[in-house]
């Protein structure tokens, strides 16, 4: 937690131990490989540097930046794109290394600890860059593997009863029990209390996290019960200066109208997110978008916040946050087109007022920094 703008990390194994073991893993493999092939076909000690480096921060994508992240409660929830986080990290911090020439193979070749690109896909123009991608996914599986008593060790598991004072032990559970991998949190729905089987460390967590969030209910209004509320997010790709309707679905009709009196045209869906709520209750959706032809390159789509209905109108406080592929397409020495995929990410964070049954239009946003297409949120919230 000493770097710069970064907390410390807070997910279980993926730690300081892990990245070390895993980077004498590659040396030791690298050492091995050097011995074993010709001259012409070594890596080198430019490239074998390159590729330590990138091990030694191939997990950073666990790790929650103060001011970007300040919405996650713990970096097991980026599980699904910390590989990606971890190269948007590298991109950033190569270049103080005085690497920045290595920027654009080690943000690829980190993906070979991962699952987030297909990796017979992943194309560089060094053979010897791809034999790095191996070695490293290699060196991580193997750390993994030999640290089987260490982890047995640290993370046995124990089991312990929270008692809670507020808040529905159900609620408490399903919000818990995604972030924990490993964790298994259960509700006693008769005593109001969590039976949580984890080890020590997911254990202080969730007693904290547990803590924070059993808090008394916000009293509802002239003794009325609290709605239930269907909050739906439209994400909208849209063309600066386009004059085209575009292909939005009949509902979304009239926001074709707000759109080119802004300037932009040819909307259409880029990914839709809908989650059911209580009215003052804390609400979250994730999704995932496939983009590309025939690619592995996916955007992850997430809102979380909390709304309430007061005379006909939801006061909404809501954050969202888009991880958008970015694709560049270029020539190497021999004419071949090479594909890149690297991610974005966009947050939007606001409070607004959203009339029930009408659409509002938030936030423009880059969809990348290549083209002049935007992002935009289309709110719709209904109440039963």
């Amino acid at each position: 937690g000493r770097y710069p703008g970064y907390l410390g990390c807070d997910t279980t194994y993926h730690d300081v131990q892990h990245s070390l073991d895993m980077t004498l893993a590659l040396a030791r493999l690298i050492a091995g490989y050097e011995r074993s092939v010709e001259p012409a076909d070594r890596l080198g000690a430019g490239r074998a540097l390159m590729a330590i480096i990138t091990a030694l921060f191939h997990d950073s994508g666990y790790i929650r930046h103060a001011e970007r992240d300040r919405d996650f409660n713990n970096g097991a929830q980026f599980t699904m794109q910390h590989v990606s986080r971890s190269a948007d990290f590298l991109r950033r911090y190569l270049p103080e290394l005085g690497m920045a020439k290595d920027v654009g193979i080690a943000s690829m070749i980190v993906h070979f600890t991962g699952y987030e690109l297909d990796l017979d896909k992943i194309e560089l123009d060094d053979p010897r860059d791809i034999i790095c991608g191996h070695l490293i996914g290699t060196a991580d599986l193997i750390a993994q593997m030999e640290n089987y008593e260490r982890v047995s060790e640290k993370y046995a598991a124990e089991a312990v009863v929270i008692v809670l004072d507020n808040r529905e032990a159900g609620d408490i559970a399903d919000l818990l029990n995604p972030i924990f991998s490993g964790a298994r949190i259960v509700a006693d729905y008769g005593s109001q209390q969590l039976l949580v089987t984890a080890n020590a460390a997911q254990i202080a967590e969730i007693t904290r996290m547990v803590q924070s969030l059993d808090r008394p209910e916000r009293a509802e209004p002239r003794g009325l019960p609290a709605k239930t509320l269907s909050v739906t997010v439209d994400f909208i790709q849209a063309t600066v200066g386009a004059q085209g309707t575009g292909d939005l679905p009949e509902n979304l009709q009239g926001v074709n109208a707000a759109l080119r009196e802004n300037g932009l045209g040819d909307a259409k869906i880029y990914g839709h997110l809908m989650v059911r709520t209580q009215e003052g209750e804390r609400f979250e959706s994730n999704g995932v978008v496939r983009s590309g032809k025939g690619d592995s390159a996916m955007s992850f789509l997430r809102i979380r916040g909390e709304a309430e209905v007061i005379d006909g109108r939801a006061q909404l406080q809501i954050t969202s946050l888009l991880n958008v592929p970015i694709t560049q397409m270029r020539r190497d020495r021999e004419g071949k087109t090479r594909t890149t995929i690297s991610y974005e990410e966009f947050g939007l964070t606001t409070t607004t007022t959203v009339p029930l049954g009408d659409y509002l239009v938030l936030g423009a946003m880059p969809a990348s920094t290549e083209d002049s297409d935007t992002i935009l949120m289309v709110i719709h919230i209904t109440a039963d």
